[in-house]
């Protein structure tokens, strides 16, 4: 983090948001510029917004709550929705859908979240949606 930091093409931009794949990651970020503000006696490093994801109640949750990461996006948990959906299929001969939103929320709830699907295992953006990158999905 302190090579990243100090680095002379990072000196250009600004840094404004640490976004992670998930809240520990999140938490490692967060506790690499805590360091980083000691080591390089940089205290404005410590104020920089840390936003983690995942949003479980025992880690995400609470760090936003102890104020170690600024937010955190709770996502619905897709193997639940996966097995929710089979058993319906199987029990009353549903049908299955081709696609399922799974709609992440944000932590706190000031947040502002953007829709999300769920194709095929992966979580996809209504922007990669609208670019062609991911068309739709379909049922085997």
């Amino acid at each position: 983090m302190r090579r990243w930091i100090t680095s002379p093409l990072r000196q250009q931009v600004p840094l404004h948001a640490v976004v992670a794949q998930d809240d520990v990651m999140g938490m490692a970020a967060r506790r690499a510029l805590d360091r980083a503000a000691q080591e390089l006696a940089r205290p404005d490093l410590n104020g920089i917004p840390v936003i983690g994801g995942d949003g479980l109640p025992g880690m995400g949750r609470r760090w936003v709550d102890e104020h170690a990461l600024s937010a955190t996006v709770s996502v619905t948990l897709p193997g639940k929705t996966a097995v929710d959906l089979l058993w319906r299929h199987w029990k009353d001969s549903a049908p299955l859908p081709a696609v399922t939103r799974l709609a992440p929320a944000p932590y706190p709830l000031s947040i502002r979240a953007t829709p999300w699907e769920f194709v095929h295992g992966h979580a996809v953006s209504k922007r990669d949606r609208e670019q062609g990158l991911i068309l739709r999905a379909r049922c085997l």
